[in-house]
């Protein structure tokens, strides 16, 4: 299991809490109950997803050189995928041939001084810049669209498109009052709504960055506060407390202080949620327990929640799926592998039973694309499709 590394404990003092002035009222939400202790080895997404599958060798070359995946979307044949440590965004085909990025990084009036979220809408690449708080659209030739600026606003950290909207995430408490935590830009009507502002905030707590607060499914988006054990549904300009997450141990939804947690003495205290993801009727939330990243997987028909060290494929040796490095677009789901993770001792370490795998045209196909790698290869992408 690869170790999770916490990204990042910023002394910045900041808080998120779910007291809220307009959500204040969480009664009526359905319970999310997590166990950390009680923890299965993986959770099989054979049951979800079609039998076919891809997997895809990125092309390798200087103009393409990835330093690391941060997010990948699969639209109009292509794959996108965002590396924050170049700050570009690599345009690559179906088959994985490079074709394109987008690296405007400067000071210049169509440029960025960082790289943080992005969406595609049509051909066009919107991207949030944290640095100078700013929401950017680029067309196909990556000529600028338009720079709307979000200074006295907020601070954007997670993007995802929904309707004629742009969703917009938050992480950021704020320099100005009635920032905003969560809000929507109007993709034709060009207008900014708040749907949630930032409360106040304690002076003493403090501040922890996620990695994902935004999963579409369908025509409906969830978002989960930073801080907060509350998990909103967003659907057309709207937005709804729908579930609350229940931590049974080593966790409270109050603020605590960085000597709280780097405390020994107090033990390992869960930090909240760090990911949220959505596969048909199952709601994914990623927590880090230990150091280690911890899947526990919600089921909304019948109401439970299991903790997984990790996800997993049966139908392919069990070949292991990390949710970090997992990102699901409409009827997708796109898993991604370093080559460190691809190779161990020349084994195909991310499959650990290949000799399980039944099929021998995927046992083919498997073998056909890593044959060609090497260390030094762009990490490889594997594409199932949702039931």
């Amino acid at each position: 299991m690869r170790t999770y590394t916490y990204l990042l404990i910023c002394v910045m003092i900041a808080f998120y809490s779910c007291t809220n002035k307009s959500n204040s009222n969480l009664s009526h939400l359905t319970d999310i109950i997590i166990t950390p202790s009680d923890i299965e080895p993986s959770f099989d997404i054979a049951n979800y997803i079609s039998d076919d599958f891809d997997i895809i060798a990125l092309e390798t070359n200087e103009e393409c050189l990835i330093a690391g995946i941060n997010d990948v979307i699969y639209i109009n044949e292509k794959y996108y995928i965002l590396d924050k440590q170049t700050s570009s965004i690599f345009v690559f085909d179906s088959q994985g041939k490079y074709i394109s990025k987008l690296f405007k990084k400067g000071e210049g009036p169509d440029e960025y001084t960082s790289l943080d979220a992005f969406v595609v809408i049509g051909n066009d690449i919107w991207i949030s810049d944290t640095n100078i708080r700013v929401l950017i659209g680029y067309n196909s030739n990556f000529d600028l669209i338009k720079k709307i600026n979000l200074w006295d606003k907020m601070t954007v950290n997670d993007l995802a498109v929904m309707d004629n909207y742009i969703c917009m995430a938050s992480n950021w408490s704020g320099l100005y009052d009635n920032n905003i935590q969560l809000g929507l830009y109007g993709i034709h009507n060009e207008e900014m709504k708040g749907l949630i502002y930032v409360p106040e905030i304690p002076e003493y707590a403090a501040r922890f960055t996620k990695t994902s607060q935004l999963s579409m499914s369908g025509d409906s988006c969830l978002f989960i506060y930073s801080y907060c054990d509350s998990i909103f549904q967003i659907k057309h300009d709207s937005v709804i407390p729908q579930y609350r997450i229940a931590f049974k141990e080593r966790y409270k939804d109050i603020p605590y202080s960085i000597e709280d947690y780097i405390n020994p003495d107090k033990g390992e205290i869960i930090k909240g949620i760090e990911d949220i993801k959505q596969i048909n009727n199952n709601i994914l939330l990623g927590y880090i327990d230990n150091g280690i990243f911890i899947s526990a997987v919600y089921n909304i028909d019948k109401n439970q929640s299991q903790s997984y060290s990790h996800l997993s494929h049966s139908g392919l040796g069990n070949m292991k799926i990390f949710q970090y490095a997992t990102y699901i677009n409409d009827d997708y789901i796109l898993s991604t592998y370093e080559l460190t993770e691809v190779f161990n001792d020349k084994q195909l370490s991310f499959i650990p039973d290949f000799n399980l795998i039944e099929n021998e045209e995927d046992k083919k196909k498997i073998e056909q694309v890593v044959s060609g790698l090497n260390m030094e290869s762009n990490p490889i992408l594997v594409k199932f499709k949702l039931k």
